[in-house]
């Protein structure tokens, strides 16, 4: 079987759930087996003398059991990594009180490619509170190991009315935690303040038959517990419970820990309505949890200041333990245990998840477009990226020879490369080519890439001066929101039709690029057009925007991002005089690229007409008269940045751009698979 649910100790409410998941395997994790009780098939006991064989061959179990006496909460690990072992590929983690009242076929939709969801475009915080999401009068409501600086600060209870429902990858879902009916998983200060307890979650569908679930926006906190909680097969790895900290807050230790860790590979947590009632109330909750509430505060201000260059995921998760440790958190029994289940999910051959690059520029491209790529873009990639930081990604057809020996050349050239099936579109019974299968590309970036910034550029185009990773795509310190730079007017008068609303202004006319946007923001903006387009799929209303080709890629994905994700984007019009740094352009000077390489690395400044055309360098918009002022002052701001960057960088790296510059000025770059 590769379904499987785990609990700790038999009751009547196990077997009720075992009844229900009938083609699962139920491991209860037991002492003894019990006896004289009548169970179904699917029920396994993992007893103490299968656990004590199991220590004589495993490192992880051998542990383990040295701690249990002390420990009650590590049971419930065995029988997790026993699931694993067994070839799961969902865990269904729950407790020994709480009964399922859904049956099995609630959990095979989370197999699907996608699930129907609701989520929030424009949610602002590391934190986020899924419970008003699921009752009808969204008052103050928070699950148990909410932080309760967050709960007494009002500011902090964001409830955004722009929801947005659709359809999502399932893949990039780790873990879906159902909320639970009746006795919900709130903190004993809740119950004790809050009348009308307990209380009953509502659907988010009104349909009946439908799961819809809410998904926790990329990069946020949103404690769950061990009581209801599905572990899809990209996230077994997060199910260990620590065991140094109290068994009635390990699960929420576990919860945000291993959040932290799914922030790095862009794993999500998803909440679905009640599938579980529990059958039993804890009565002494209230002692046990104060004394852990201001550790969990402060675990969570932690994490989110924590980070790491650490590439490898393993090292990574034990590189967070031991600093976890280190600062008093867990103790060394956890650092302990957490290396020896790394090593045994290895050792099984359990896939741990890559750990994308924060940043992936991409250039949606074909074989026939390789003279262009290596008069500019190729040449400018070496000269002014940090490969270390930002990824450089080609997408060629798949079906194409060509473009699959351009690949093979290319990756060779140490760049990444994707091939994307034709795509076929129903309701014309065909496929779509060239310029338009391009566009329809540029709208699934999401689906190229799992960094949390996906930046786009023109196969024609060029980078003209170092890519700083922050200056060149965000505002500023302070204002840390992605620059979109368009000026009034839209010369493309199929985006009105595709958005449904008439757009004022042009984000493509400007030639400013690349152009940056969130991975949320590609699959957001697919759900918004296929709900103005009143249900049709994507594909369908791309169909329809498309016919005439009078329509701009950027300008549909911008405004949309401008309109319903204010908090992450920022427009910087044409006609500011703040003025608003590019790197790039599809319509730019080989006198630019002489310039960054001159003010990047000091190289070629010997050219008399670099001074002049240095003030509109970085903030010159295309189409429209040059309106930033004080630009010396802001293009020296931008260099002294990438001066510092430049060095932290590892020294051959940069050598390796300066040349590339030299080779360049000097007429000298090597065509590259042609």
């Amino acid at each position: 079987m590769h379904n499987w649910a785990v609990v700790v100790n038999f009751s009547t409410s196990v077997l009720q759930t075992a009844k229900r998941l009938s083609k699962w395997c139920i491991v209860i994790v037991v002492e003894n087996r019990p006896n004289n009780i009548k169970v179904t098939e699917n029920i396994f006991f993992l007893n103490a003398t299968i656990q004590n064989e199991l220590a004589k061959i495993s490192p992880f179990y051998k542990a383990s059991l040295l701690y249990a006496k002390q420990h009650h909460i590590v049971h419930k690990n065995l029988g997790y990594l026993w699931a694993i072992l067994h070839g799961a590929i969902m865990i269904w983690d729950f407790d020994n009180d709480n009964e399922l009242i859904v049956n099995e076929s609630t959990f095979s939709t989370s197999l699907n490619e996608t699930m129907e969801a609701l989520t929030v475009p424009n949610h602002n915080s590391t934190l986020f509170n899924p419970y008003p999401f699921f009752v009808s009068n969204p008052k103050k409501l928070w699950p148990r190991g909410y932080p309760s600086q967050s709960i007494s600060d009002s500011s902090k209870q964001i409830i955004s009315t722009q929801t947005l429902r659709g359809l999502w990858p399932t893949k990039n879902i780790g873990i879906i935690h159902s909320l639970t009916e009746c006795q919900v998983d709130v903190d004993s200060v809740y119950k004790s303040v809050v009348p009308g307890f307990p209380l009953r979650f509502q659907k988010i569908s009104n349909d009946r038959n439908k799961d819809v679930k809410l998904i926790a926006p990329r990069r946020t906190f949103s404690p769950y517990n061990k009581q209801s909680t599905l572990h899809l097969r990209p996230s077994l790895w997060a199910l260990l419970l620590p065991v140094t900290v109290s068994q009635q807050v390990s699960d929420i230790y576990r919860s945000y820990v291993m959040q932290r860790l799914m922030w790095d590979v862009g794993l999500q947590t998803a909440f679905a309505g009640s599938y579980s009632i529990k059958k039993h109330v804890d009565h002494n909750e209230h002692e046990l949890e104060k004394e852990f509430s201001w550790k969990i505060d402060k675990l969570v201000e932690y994490l989110t200041q924590w980070s790491s260059v650490e590439t490898s995921f393993i090292k990574r998760v034990q590189q967070l333990f031991i600093s976890l440790y280190e600062y008093g958190y867990i103790e060394l029994i956890d650092v302990h245990l957490i290396q020896l289940w790394l090593e045994e999910l290895h050792l099984i051959g359990y896939t741990f998840p890559e750990i994308p690059l924060k940043y992936t520029l991409i250039v949606r491209t074909f074989a026939g477009h390789l003279y262009r790529m290596n008069k500019w873009y190729i040449p400018t990639v070496n000269m002014f990226v940090d490969r270390n930081t930002i990824d450089v990604l080609f997408v060629l057809d798949d079906e194409s020879r060509e473009d699959h020996i351009l690949g093979d050349c290319l990756k060779k050239h140490n760049y990444s490369i994707k091939y994307e099936a034709s795509p076929a579109f129903t309701k014309t019974k065909g496929n779509i080519k060239g310029y338009d299968r391009q566009q329809w590309s540029t709208f699934y970036m999401d689906y190229l890439s799992n960094s949390d910034y996906i930046g786009v550029i023109d196969a024609d185009g060029m980078l003209f001066t170092f890519m700083h990773p922050f200056y060149s795509i965000f505002a500023s310190n302070d204002d840390k929101r992605i620059m979109l730079k368009p000026m009034a007017g839209d010369h493309y008068h199929e985006d009105k039709l595709a958005l449904k609303f008439d757009n004022t202004l042009d984000f493509m006319w400007t030639n400013r690029m690349p152009m940056w946007y969130r991975w949320e923001t590609y699959q957001n903006l697919r759900n918004y057009i296929s709900l103005a387009w009143n249900g049709s799929s994507f594909d369908d209303a791309f169909i329809e925007f498309s016919k005439n080709q009078g329509y701009s890629q950027f300008t549909i994905l911008s405004t949309y991002a401008s309109l319903f994700e204010s908090n992450y984007y920022r427009i910087i019009m044409n006609s500011d005089t703040r003025g608003a740094v590019s790197v790039g352009s599809n319509r730019g000077r080989e006198a630019d690229i002489r310039i960054g390489c001159c003010r990047s690395f000091h190289i070629g400044c010997n050219d008399t007409s670099l001074p002049e055309l240095n003030k509109d360098h970085l903030l010159r918009y295309d189409n429209t008269e040059f309106a930033a002022i004080n630009a010396t002052e802001k293009n020296d701001a931008y260099y002294a940045y990438v001066h510092e960057y430049l060095k932290q960088m590892p020294s051959y790296m940069v050598s390796n751009m300066k040349k590339s510059c030299e080779l360049f000025l000097n007429n000298k770059s090597i065509p590259i698979c042609i």
